[in-house]
């Protein structure tokens, strides 16, 4: 390699320092360093709109799908969901997985989505509540999403 003179050094430093900066700001590929943990999906991220697909009428006593879309990307991947129904309450809980990249790496800055989904049965006719537990960002909080189904 050709030194480039004592003139250009200086420059040469600052640009490193700027590269080091913009790569401390940005998110580098993860280096497998921590374990993934399971932590509630992402359903609402910043102004992006929050997506449950459930049907508005359903049979008694006949399966039906819930579709629910969570944000990751970078360190998050998708997780599992879990689903449950008493009477005529159901809730759905989104996760996704989420890995610590370790103190000499971070994640890309990618924004993904996955889809999760869950079937369930309502037994008897009347009215019903879908609930769908997941995360708020930036908040960081955690938010539960209702809708209302018709058993027939």
């Amino acid at each position: 390699m050709i030194d480039p003179g004592p003139h250009h050094r200086p420059r040469m430093k600052k640009l490193s320092f700027a590269l080091l900066a913009v790569l401390s700001a940005c998110q580098l590929v993860p280096t497998g360093v921590g374990e993934a943990t399971r932590r509630l999906g992402t359903i609402q991220f910043h102004a992006d709109p929050i997506r449950i697909t459930a049907p508005a009428n359903v049979q008694a006593g006949v399966p039906f799908t819930v579709q629910v879309i969570t944000y990751g990307g970078g360190c998050v991947s998708q997780g599992d969901t879990e689903a449950a129904v008493t009477g005529g309450d159901a809730q759905v809980t989104v996760y996704d997985r989420a890995r610590d990249p370790g103190p000499n790496a971070v994640c890309t800055m990618e924004l993904r989505m996955y889809e999760h989904t869950a079937t369930l049965q309502f037994a008897q006719p009347g009215p019903a509540t879908l609930r769908v537990r997941g995360w708020k960002e930036p908040e960081q909080e955690e938010i539960t999403i209702e809708r209302q189904i018709v058993v027939q």
